[in-house]
């Protein structure tokens, strides 16, 4: 948990969107936290549909603050493909053209192994001046975590009000981390969590139904800090964890998915959060053990929501996660009586 100190004497005023903003109070402690193997095994049978074609899409995990000396294997080989959402975003697409009488008419089967190096990450009081390099976004980084976007609709009636409501405007001087903790502490005080297999997860919906899953949550905490001019992103991935045989959430199977964030603060760098356990899990008064402290035990699998790709043949299509897999098959027949296999396992060095 984070116990925060009363602050100091600000100096040292540079200008930042026209406003006058004080040198950071705070820094972030980076320490590896653990090495891992992840693989994501899975199966598609479909009785009714004879295959022609198979496309898949997978998730290419990206180098954060979080995690690196990535490495991502897809049996079969599969091509790196830049999803269409303009953020630049890499994914990975298998493409199976299937030989008349071979198994993969009915059947699919493939796996896909991430390596990673996860790192802890802790916001802590800074003891002494700034480095020289502090960190910094370039502006294509900034315009890609201020974007509107469908889920990020912070420009909604509904999101104004709520902001209005829990006064959520950024102040004249205020630091993006202390701005960025009264947001968390609304979101987390305000939403409860609930989640289902379908269920909205704009943020404009997310406020005023005042309950969602890590998704939802992690959508609203990100479109309140983009609202302030705020760089933010959900990270969209997996517990570094195996799935459990039996493991459910609410009558869905569980395969250790979960959503969080991050946002960045000018000479601070990117700064981790994870609201829907702070609603969970964290019974302080404060509501901050998950803001700023992230212990390394999750691995991202691609930044933001709403990835485009081309479907070959169905056209550009939205995924809105991709923290398993997603297909598109070409043949003759029906998709009835579709089966899916899946499991999510993990080792750590």
């Amino acid at each position: 948990m984070i116990h925060h100190r009363p602050l100091g004497i600000l100096v040292a005023a540079w200008l930042w969107a026209g406003v006058a903003v004080a040198e950071p109070r705070y820094t972030m402690a980076v320490r590896e936290a653990q090495r891992i193997e992840a693989e994501l095994a899975f199966t598609i049978e479909t009785p009714k549909l004879k295959a022609i074609d198979w496309i898949v899409f997978v998730a290419k995990p990206p180098e954060l603050p979080g995690q690196r000396e990535l490495k991502t294997t897809f049996d079969p080989r599969a091509e790196v493909y830049r999803e269409q959402a303009g953020f630049g975003r890499e994914v990975l697409r298998l493409r199976v053209p299937v030989k008349p009488g071979s198994e993969q008419e009915k059947r699919l089967a493939s796996s896909v192994k991430y390596e990673a190096v996860l790192f802890s990450r802790r916001l802590e009081r800074r003891e002494e001046a700034p480095a020289a390099t502090a960190p910094s976004l370039s502006r294509r980084e900034r315009d890609d975590a201020l974007r509107k976007t469908p889920l990020f609709d912070y420009r909604s009636p509904q999101l104004q009000a709520w902001l209005d409501e829990h006064d959520l405007h950024r102040r004249d001087e205020e630091q993006e981390v202390d701005f960025a903790r009264r947001v968390f502490q609304a979101v987390v005080r305000s939403t409860e969590y609930d989640y289902k297999s379908e269920m909205s997860r704009e943020a404009s919906h997310v406020c005023t139904a005042g309950s969602s899953d890590c998704g939802g949550m992690a959508v609203l905490f990100c479109s309140a800090l983009r609202a302030g001019g705020v760089p933010a992103r959900a990270l969209v991935g997996c517990w570094a964890k195996s799935a459990a045989a039996d493991g459910m959430l609410n009558g869905v199977r569980y395969y250790q998915t979960h959503v969080k964030a991050e946002f960045f603060a000018d000479g601070v760098g990117w700064v981790p959060v994870d609201c829907s356990s702070a609603v969970l899990h964290d019974r302080t008064a404060e509501k901050l053990r998950y803001f700023g402290n992230d212990p390394g035990d999750f691995l991202t699998l691609h930044v933001d929501p709403e990835l485009k790709v081309d479907s070959v043949y169905f056209g550009t299509k939205t995924l809105p996660w991709l923290q398993q897999f997603n297909f598109f098959v070409r043949g003759k027949g029906t998709l009835a009586g579709l089966k899916r296999e899946m499991n999510w396992t993990v080792e750590s060095q």
